[in-house]
């Protein structure tokens, strides 16, 4: 049954990843960038600031900065735990896909990035009920 759906899982990736072009590359890098996000993460730290003081501000980030950091390193135990392949690095799949020229480390299951968003997604909205239907809701 599990390689079934590995299977599966493969040949979905190599159809997306093959549904891509040379065109549009640069554009999903740009906004899967990290920097791209900066002045998002900016006017959200003056909404704070803004909405709740300096104090409560601090207590704010403070809590997410820690929330990200036990979200990084659950998503590198869990990682070294399955030692499952990103695809950049899959050898069942080497000629498969379409290479960008990015970085790629070893392990990607799951992606580190996706849980820190989702952790700090969650946190504000779940915390902060006036932000539900805001603008950085939508951001988020």
């Amino acid at each position: 049954m599990i390689e079934r759906i590995l299977e599966i899982d493969r040949e979905l990736l190599v159809f997306l990843n093959n549904l891509g072009s040379d065109f549009w590359d640069p554009v999903w890098l740009l906004i899967t960038d990290k920097l791209t996000f900066i002045p998002i993460f900016l006017f959200i730290i003056y909404r704070f600031f803004k909405d709740f003081g300096v104090n409560q501000t601090l207590k704010i980030l403070l809590s997410i900065s820690i929330l990200i950091l036990f979200s990084d390193q659950f998503t590198n135990l869990i990682k070294a735990s399955f030692e499952r392949f990103r695809p950049c690095n899959e050898p069942e799949l080497f000629g498969l896909l379409r290479e960008i020229d990015i970085g790629c480390g070893k392990y990607g299951f799951f992606s580190a990035h996706a849980a820190n968003s989702a952790a700090v997604t969650t946190f504000i909205l779940f915390n902060f009920n006036s932000y539900r239907k805001s603008l950085i809701s939508i951001l988020l």
